[in-house]
């Protein structure tokens, strides 16, 4: 879809931190034991603006509030972001609630775990990361932010720091959630449609696991991961093909 303009509309954006500034993920077990029974509450007000292309006049048209909050108790949190649109969005009028993430931790100086909806970034890459392959896209959420096309995955996650200097990481997802891409949009000519999507089913053979190890030193990092599990992006089969 050929995109001639973008307007980001930044109408509002608020953030209310009562207590905390940093993200509970990223505490070790000190940093938790300072925010006991406090709360982390923020969010923002938006309206986005995307137009101009040849199939709609507005291709993105909508306002958006977000809810985030987190909540520390002892060596246990809870973290959430809830998102609420209205708007135009490729054509369509329609109303989104969104619960990006949801989940549950504890974390401590040498173990952690998370457990609930969650969006983990795989590899270190910025922008095209091959590797980062956990959490699905919606590609057709028309958004200045890239991270705002991830859409949360239930995961059992957990991370262990054996040392002070590398940690390991592993990931389980116990069924799968595919990216969000809108075939229809393309106009590829007479005769050429696609089938119905087979999705694997939501069972335990169908999950995916990943494990990756992290080192971080003054002089640099280097990590080293696996991946076992359908892709979130779709594949292609040829179901029939006719020379006229």
């Amino acid at each position: 879809m050929e995109r001639i303009a973008l307007i980001s509309l930044a109408l509002l954006y608020l953030t209310i931190n009562l207590f905390a500034q940093e993200s509970f993920e990223k505490m070790d077990s000190s940093d938790v034991q300072e925010y006991v029974g406090k709360i982390e509450v923020g969010g923002f007000v938006r309206g986005i603006a995307w137009g101009g292309s040849k199939q709609f006049d507005y291709s993105s048209l909508f306002g958006e509030v977000a809810i985030k909050g987190a909540l520390g108790n002892q060596k246990a949190f809870l973290k959430t972001d809830l998102r609420f649109r209205e708007g135009l969005f490729l054509g369509e009028r329609k109303t989104v609630v969104e619960l990006k993430e949801a989940y549950a931790g504890i974390e401590s100086k040498y173990v952690s775990f998370f457990l609930g909806n969650q969006i983990v970034t795989w590899g270190r890459a910025d922008g095209f990361n091959p590797t980062d392959n956990l959490n699905p896209n919606d590609y057709f959420f028309l958004t200045p932010e890239p991270d705002d096309q991830k859409i949360g995955n239930f995961m059992l996650r957990g991370k262990f720091r054996p040392f002070e200097f590398g940690e390991l990481e592993i990931v389980s997802i116990p069924f799968f959630k595919p990216s969000v891409y809108k075939y229809d949009l393309f106009k590829l000519g007479e005769g050429i449609s696609f089938a119905e999507s087979q999705l694997p089913a939501s069972n335990f053979v169908n999950g995916a696991f990943a494990a990756r190890f992290n080192v971080e030193l003054p002089a640099g990092g280097i990590s080293v991961s696996s991946f076992n599990g359908y892709d979130p992006f779709y594949g292609f089969h040829l179901l029939s093909f006719i020379m006229t």
